[in-house]
């Protein structure tokens, strides 16, 4: 909960206000709360909790919406924290930071694009390729990667 709290402090206590004045209107206040508590209570890592006080400064400041909240925050719940450290570390890439070599392996790892494939936070490509040798030809199809709008969602508001 402290690590929620510490990312909190960076909105502007008018942005809060203001927020806060906007929910009690809202028919999503009990929901708004009551969820982000109860995610941060099932959170196993410390480190989720400044994700999810990151986005929910996003959602503080209008930068993303209601919906767009609850499927990152479930989103953060359900992932495993090395793989969301990989994603942050694969965001980072162009600038120049200190990365440990277990995470250009892991970005290479087949079972980590598959699995954030089936989340939401990758899309496959599948391209064919053809290898000709003498008269014979024979098809590959080889599997790429990339962020989807969600995980880029994920990228540019929980990190």
């Amino acid at each position: 909960m402290i690590r929620f709290l510490f990312e909190i402090q960076n909105v502007s206590e008018n942005e809060r206000s203001e927020f806060i004045l906007e929910l009690e209107k809202s028919d999503y206040r009990k929901k708004v709360y009551d969820n982000t508590l109860l995610v941060i209570d099932r959170l196993d890592e410390e480190s989720k909790a400044s994700i999810v006080g990151k986005l929910f400064c996003k959602l503080i400041e209008g930068k993303i919406d209601r919906n767009e909240y609850f499927r990152l925050v479930n989103l953060v719940e359900k992932v495993f924290i090395g793989d969301l450290e990989v994603i942050k570390y694969k965001a980072e890439s162009y600038r120049e930071i200190e990365r440990p070599m277990e995470i250009f392996r892991e970005l290479d790892n087949e079972f980590f694009k598959e699995t954030m494939a089936n989340f939401g936070i990758y899309k496959r490509y599948y391209k064919n390729k053809s290898k000709y040798r003498n008269s014979d030809s024979e098809t590959i199809i080889k599997t790429d990667y990339a962020l989807t709008t969600f995980g880029k969602l994920l990228v540019n508001n929980g990190f």
